[in-house]
């Protein structure tokens, strides 16, 4: 059995923060190291976090947030 991620990145450009999101993912690691090679070289955008969390987990937190705001 294989697990399913959510990955949450948040990328910085023109001085303004932007999240986005890549899903299904199934190899979290392999994916989070393509994304900061492909920053690693950008001039205009920086990447500033990524969360790579499984589907439960990322709704789980979805709900606890959500209550929040």
């Amino acid at each position: 059995m294989f697990k399913v991620f959510i990955l949450t990145y948040w990328i910085e450009c023109n001085e303004q923060l932007k999240m986005q999101r890549i899903y299904p993912i199934r190899h979290c690691q392999k994916a989070t190291s393509e994304l900061f090679y492909k920053y690693e070289k950008s001039r205009f955008c920086k990447l500033k976090a990524v969360s790579c969390k499984t589907v439960r987990n990322f709704f789980k937190d979805k709900a606890f947030f959500d209550q929040y705001n």
